[in-house]
């Protein structure tokens, strides 16, 4: 069907976008880079978004962001129970999501330089931050945190 076309077409272009984001110091890097290249693939994204299915458009982009936002996340290298970082990586998925669906449901207008500033002005220190509250090898002082 064309459905299950369209879900390779984007599938495909998420795996080979993420081939390079890993290689980022930053998660805002990353989701600049990622942004520019659903940028790239506008016509697409949009004609998809438009008329075959936004919840197409919004799997492209869980697929693309929840192993990017892991890799982050392993990155910090701070213990946190498996489930835990999946909450994180979920609640930043679905934000950062959200704020993605929202630029391309206005054309895609903003320069993804300028989102991603903006996202990380918001965002700076906040995953660190949030992993660091679930860590497993808290002691009572750490609770203030």
């Amino acid at each position: 069907t064309v459905y299950d076309l369209v879900d390779w077409i984007l599938m495909e272009d998420a795996a080979e976008a993420l081939e390079g984001l890993q290689d980022f110091e930053t998660w805002s890097g990353a989701l600049r880079e990622m942004l520019e290249k659903v940028q790239a693939n506008r016509v697409l994204v949009l004609n998809v978004y438009r008329s075959v299915s936004r919840e197409q458009v919004e799997q492209y982009l869980y697929k693309m962001l929840d192993p990017l936002l892991r890799i982050f996340v392993e990155r910090l290298n701070i213990p946190v129970k498996e489930e835990d970082k999946q909450f994180i990586i979920d609640f930043y998925k679905y934000a950062l999501v959200g704020m993605a669906l929202e630029w391309i449901r206005k054309d895609m207008k903003e320069d993804p330089v300028r989102m991603t500033e903006r996202l990380n002005v918001l965002l700076h220190g906040n995953l660190e931050r949030a992993l660091r509250r679930f860590r497993t090898d808290r002691s009572p002082a750490d609770l203030d945190d």
